[in-house]
Formats: structure tokens, sequence, C-alpha cells
């Protein structure tokens, strides 16, 4: 395939020689400012800066936009009232898909208005296209592709910072999944029992709007939940296994199991991981999510799963 003008400019980019050298001085500069309330100048170095920044936010590759993210937050401390830091600043959060933090610059009157008609529109569509159904509230662009895959795929499997969200993605598949009229179970599988009332006190508080008498329950034990109600199980590895030991008729349509780095941990726990989905493989049309802080190989974990003896597979 042949690369773009994107692809060289984009190509290690995070090592250009000015960019690191000038990151460099940011930091210290702005050490300088916390520690010693040192002020600094604002130099022709630091506007060429701003402008790395700016490409790095239009990049696709999401360590480029944390990149460029730090470096206007940088600058906007250092300059707090230096109109081109400020511009540039909401520009790259919209660039990023960091609509909130943009939107509060934005109702400060941060020179949204010297945004071109074009720009503007390509913003507002931008947002349109990250909306979080039936909320006022966007996703990141990491967080609406992911939920892509999801919709597209029987299987998957990807890793992501925790600040991604990738809680808020799962639920918000379920969320739309059943305001769609699904009448599957659903099941999280989460890695210790202090994330159960967490997660679950979240779905109840969320789709408030779709539960209720004769619509899914949402469930930490599997012991209430009689074999016609349907559920939204959020369950540690022990606690499915046992599930699907005692009550093998209860079937879940979706799995997702969150923090899946844990099934290569070298302790016991792991084996309950690799037993689940040894079973789960007997369910050929059940879907499987694996979710993970940053790794370099997500896709392994596919390999407990069907997904590699699909004629065609389309999951990542």
């Amino acid at each position: 395939m042949d690369k773009t003008l994107a692809d060289y400019l984009y190509t290690d980019i995070e090592n250009d020689q000015f960019l690191c050298k000038q990151f460099e001085i940011l930091l210290l500069d702005y050490s300088k400012s916390i520690v010693c309330g040192k002020s600094a100048s604002y130099t022709n170095e630091y506007r060429s800066l701003l402008r790395y920044a700016d490409m790095l936010s239009l990049s696709n590759e999401e360590k480029h936009h944390n990149i460029a993210e730090q470096i206007v937050i940088l600058l906007s401390h250092l300059f707090p009232t230096e109109d081109e830091v400020l511009f540039f600043k909401q520009n790259i959060y919209n660039n990023v898909s960091n609509f909130a933090s943009a939107n509060i610059l934005e109702n400060r009157n941060a020179s949204s208005e010297q945004l071109d008609f074009f720009r503007q529109l390509e913003i507002e569509s931008h947002k349109i296209g990250n909306i979080v159904p039936g909320t006022d509230k966007h996703f990141f662009d990491t967080q609406r592709i992911a939920l892509e895959n999801l919709e597209k795929n029987q299987y998957y499997s990807f890793s992501a910072p925790t600040s991604m969200g990738k809680t808020f993605i799962l639920t918000n598949y379920i969320r739309k999944k059943i305001a769609e009229g699904s009448q599957d179970n659903f099941v999280i599988i989460v890695p210790t029992r202090a994330l159960l009332s967490e997660i679950a006190n979240g779905i109840i508080k969320d789709f408030s709007t779709l539960l209720g008498e004769g619509c899914h329950k949402v469930v930490t034990t599997m012991a209430s939940v009689q074999s016609e109600e349907k559920c939204i199980a959020i369950l540690t590895p022990e606690r499915f296994y046992y599930s699907l030991l005692k009550r093998p008729d209860y079937s879940f349509k979706y799995v997702f199991i969150d923090e899946a780095h844990k099934i290569s941990d070298t302790d016991k726990r792991s084996i309950i991981y690799y037993k689940i989905l040894d079973m789960l493989k007997s369910h050929e049309d059940i879907n499987i999510y694996f979710s993970s802080p940053v790794i370099p190989n997500p896709d392994i974990y596919l390999e407990l799963t069907n997904y590699y003896s699909q004629p065609e597979s389309s999951a990542k």
C-alpha cells in the first residue's frame, strides 16, 4: 500500500530532535514556575512547539494525542493570558475529541470566534459522530472506535490506558443493545469483589429508564436470578465459573472480560479464567470481548476462544 504524506510526517515524529529538545525546555520551565515561581518568556520556539502539537493532534495515534495535550496544558499554565495558546488549546482538544474540555474553554470565551465556518462545521460534525446515545456527552475517538469494533465482531480484544474508560465502553454497548430491545443476558467479569457494587451501582444509575419490572435485572450474584429472568451480571471469575457449573441451562449471549491481562497472571485464579473460556467454546453463538490496560499483544486472548476456528474471522 502506498504511503500518504501523513504517514511520512508522523513516522517517528515523537523522536524529532526539535520536538524533544523544546518539550524538555517546556518541562524545565514548568518545573521552575512551580518550584521557584519563575516566569518564562513566550518565545518563537514555543510558537513552533504549538504547531507541532496541532499537527500531532491530527494523527490517528493516541500517543501523539497525549503529547499534544501535554504541550498545550503546560503552555497554558505558563502563559494563561496568551491568546494564541488558548486558541490552539481549544483547537487541539477538539481534534482529539476531548469535547468536554473544549466546551469549557469555549464557555470562557476562548476565541472560538476565530475559527472559520468550515472548521467550525468540521468540529460540529466530529461531535455529532461521537455523541453518546441518549446523553449530551461525547466519546473520545478511541472509545468510539472500540465500540464500533464490539458491534462488528463476535470476538474482540483491545487494550487502552485506564483513563480511556474501558468499562464505560462496555456498559454503553450493553445500554445500546437493551435500548434496541435485546432480550439476551450480559455478564461483565471483573477481577475483584470490590468492583462488583461499584459497576453495578453505576449501571443501575445510568440505565434507570431501561430497568424495572419485567426488564433486565442488575446482579452481582446469580443466586437471585430465576431461569426466565434476563440479567446484566457483574461477577468475579469464581462466581461466573460457579454459575456455569451449577446453572448450565442459563445462557449468556455477551461475555465481557474486564482487566483481561489477569488471565496471564501466574496464580491459581488464572486457571479459573482458562476453565471459563474452555467451557464457553461449546457456545458457538456467544460473543466474547476482552479489555485490558496497555499491553503489546491484546490479540493473544482471542486464542482462548473459537475466533481462529471461524471460516472468515472478522474479530480484532
